[in-house]
């Protein structure tokens, strides 16, 4: 019915071609004036007709463009306008598309009596309640869909054709995204405000564009003092050209990151500062500005120093101590070999003195392990390449009557200065305990991961299952105890791991896994 007759008022106002009065339309349609009035508003308000007024009279013309094209079913937005007994006379075809539901079955029909996820939901049921009917009304509100949150920025607005139709209209648009997006730069910027390094962003002409409270503690400029001005005024000045040449450099794409220290001078009082300075980029990968990370590092370097001179002094201490104890049993040793002779028909008390002996060279062997371990981490790990390392240490200690093959020519570890310790004791420990060791295998493999394995093996009786956890105990062992628990220490200074998978009566197999960023090819 309702199709019909604007179908009727359509071509009424398509054969006439002018505008016409309600009245003029009323008669020619054969239709009354209310009824006329009603579908009249309701096809301006879906732009089918256009309005003009002329004085007090209001006259329609049939509208050039097509329904489908009209204001609001362009837009994006989801739109619902409802009459004044909130029943739905129009829905966009953006909201249409969402739901999936045809126009018939939502035109004419009570908005509570629907199931429109979005304005049927409690939400917007509850602010067109509360809406008072003037002016319009703008709301952020957060509605479940499908077990996910939506928000929709929705303006509610009254919106009168004619004297006797008023209409609400309901645009609703989907700003989720857009809302996570503030969150994220609020949370940013909320991070950047309250960090206690300066964080400082320039142009590509080195003016400063933003500036933080970390930035204000440090330099002692406030935002209003600073923004606009060169970076330069954050530079010492015997070093200003030194680090705007360094800067241009980053924005010039010749450094990707930029990071060092330098003394800032202020008020007589030195201040000791590390920065990071790296680009910013646009959407399309377009430097157009650095951002500058700059840390107060004066406590952590007074800490550090203080930290190397206590360091020194128990460094010092210990060596004299290992001095004084080493003299001590020196004199014993000597004194044991004076009194030995004269207990030749004791052999009992031989056998105490055997003890003596056996105590006195454990206590030797710890005494070294402390000069050793107190040595591991002393210094800062290095790049050593690793054939050179195995090579060192079989030449100080393995014998002709072992065969050693490598397979890692052409690779360097970062590692701690002591790593041919490592390959010391291990050849060590396949001397001692390996029996019949004929033959020993280094080799490097690196993995789908990124990281690489470190392989050493020997031929010898192995390790029984029971064992491969204990050996790297301090203390454990038919020797000292201490020569792979040295081993792991040493690897777990630049993350290392080591662990034995060999088989009992097949051979020791060694595996050390090797962080990415701890191994590389040989640069020569």
């Amino acid at each position: 019915m309702q199709k019909e007759k604007i179908e009727i008022l359509r071509n009424t106002l398509q054969n006439v071609k002018k505008p016409l009065s309600i009245a003029e339309i009323s008669r020619l349609s054969e239709l009354s004036r209310i009824t006329t009035a009603r579908y009249l508003d309701q096809m301006y308000l879906s732009g089918q007709v256009k309005m003009f007024e002329i004085g007090k009279a209001k006259k329609f013309i049939l509208s050039s463009e097509q329904y489908t094209h009209n204001l609001y079913d362009l837009s994006t937005n989801f739109v619902l306008i409802l009459d004044q007994n909130l029943r739905v006379v129009f829905i966009n075809e953006s909201y249409l598309k969402k739901i999936k539901i045809f126009k018939d079955n939502i035109i004419g029909k009570r908005i509570q009596s629907l199931n429109l996820d979005i304005f049927s939901s409690p939400e917007i049921l509850s602010l067109l309640h509360e809406f008072r009917g003037e002016g319009v009304a703008q709301h952020h509100v957060t509605i479940e869909i499908n077990d996910a949150s939506h928000v929709y920025s929705v303006i509610i607005a009254k919106i009168s054709f004619l004297t006797n139709f008023l209409a609400t209209a309901i645009i609703a648009q989907d700003i989720t995204e857009k809302f996570k997006s503030d969150e994220k730069l609020h949370f940013l910027a909320s991070m950047v405000s309250s960090s206690e390094d300066a964080i400082i962003g320039i142009d590509l002409h080195g003016i400063i564009r933003s500036w933080n409270d970390g930035a204000h503690k440090i330099f002692g400029y406030k935002n209003d003092d600073v923004i606009g001005k060169s970076i330069s005024l954050i530079f010492p000045p015997e070093k200003e050209e030194e680090y705007l040449d360094l800067l241009y450099k980053v924005m010039a794409g010749e450094l990707s990151v930029l990071k060092g220290t330098y003394l800032l001078s202020r008020n007589n009082v030195d201040t000791d500062i590390s920065y990071t300075i790296s680009p910013v980029t646009d959407d399309n990968g377009n430097i157009i500005g650095l951002s500058i990370i700059i840390r107060d590092i004066t406590d952590l370097n007074t800490i550090q120093k203080a930290l190397i001179v206590s360091k020194k002094k128990i460094k010092i201490l210990s060596g004299i101590t290992r001095h004084d104890i080493l003299n001590q049993l020196q004199a014993l040793d000597a004194f044991s070999d004076l009194i030995k002779p004269s207990l030749v028909k004791e052999p009992q008390a031989l056998e105490y003195l055997r003890h003596i002996s056996t105590c006195s060279n454990k206590i030797r062997q710890q005494i070294q392990f402390t000069r050793e371990y107190e040595e591991i981490g002393d210094s800062v790990p290095i790049w050593q390449p690793l054939d050179m390392v195995v090579k060192a240490a079989a030449i100080d200690f393995l014998p002709e009557t072992i065969v050693l093959n490598l397979e890692i020519t052409d690779y360097e570890l970062f590692a701690d200065p002591m790593l041919m310790l490592v390959f010391y004791n291990l050849m060590d420990n396949s001397i001692r305990h390996g029996i019949h060791v004929t033959k020993i295998n280094i080799s490097l493999v690196e993995d789908v991961s990124g990281m690489a394995v470190l392989v050493y093996e020997d031929n010898g009786i192995g390790i029984p299952d029971l064992l491969k956890n204990q050996i790297f105990e301090k203390g454990y062992g038919k020797n000292s105890g201490l020569g792979l628990f040295l081993v792991r220490e040493i690897l777990e200074i630049t993350g290392f791991e080591i662990e034995e998978t060999g088989r009992e009566n097949v051979g020791a197999r060694f595996e050390i896994t090797i962080p990415a960023r701890a191994f590389r090819k040989n640069r020569t």
